[in-house]
């Protein structure tokens, strides 16, 4: 694809650590689901409560709202007819 540059990386790990400096996945809350404004409106009230605790600083949010992402899904049987991986 000309023009396109990819990024493989650690889901939670990398893309963590990269957006809060210094933070390691371990020390994250992920939220989930398929509708980002209700995820951010999540994100939003998790951070809200978390800086209540004494003792937590510099949380941030990783913004998923206006951030492309791919997630590709393969089809192990019609890849392993094609050679490129065994099938399960």
């Amino acid at each position: 694809m000309p023009g396109v540059t990819l990024n493989f990386s650690q889901n939670i790990q990398d893309n963590i650590e990269e957006a809060i400096s210094g933070v390691k996945g371990a020390n994250s809350v992920k939220v989930v689901g398929p509708n980002l404004t209700v995820l951010e409106d999540l994100a939003a009230q998790v951070e809200a409560q978390m800086a209540k605790v004494r003792g937590v600083e510099d949380l941030g949010i990783f913004h998923v709202l206006g951030q492309p992402n791919l997630d590709i899904r393969v089809d192990r049987a019609r890849a392993a007819l094609m050679g490129s991986i065994p099938a399960m």
